[in-house]
């Protein structure tokens, strides 16, 4: 079962706080325990940093602060196998 859901947030980086639009990829194992599969980067205001770093920072913000049920769900992806 897999999940995604958007997120708009604030990220600290190196180069200051940059505005991120981002989708946090969700997927639930055998024992219904749900955990971080992947992060999808949308969109960043800040060109300048690194498309890897933003990536980097987005998970581990995801990590700390999104849940699977949290942020702007997409119907299409919810509960699917």
């Amino acid at each position: 079962m897999t999940r995604i859901n958007r997120h708009n947030t604030k990220i600290e980086t190196n180069y200051g706080e940059v505005d991120v639009e981002f989708d946090v990829i969700w997927t639930m194992d055998n024992h219904s325990t749900w955990s971080i599969c992947n992060v999808d980067v949308i969109d960043y205001s800040d060109e300048t940093v690194e498309y890897s770093s933003i990536v980097h920072h987005v998970i581990d913000y995801a990590i700390s602060n999104c849940d699977p049920f949290g942020g702007d769900s997409n119907e299409e992806t919810d509960y699917a196998s």
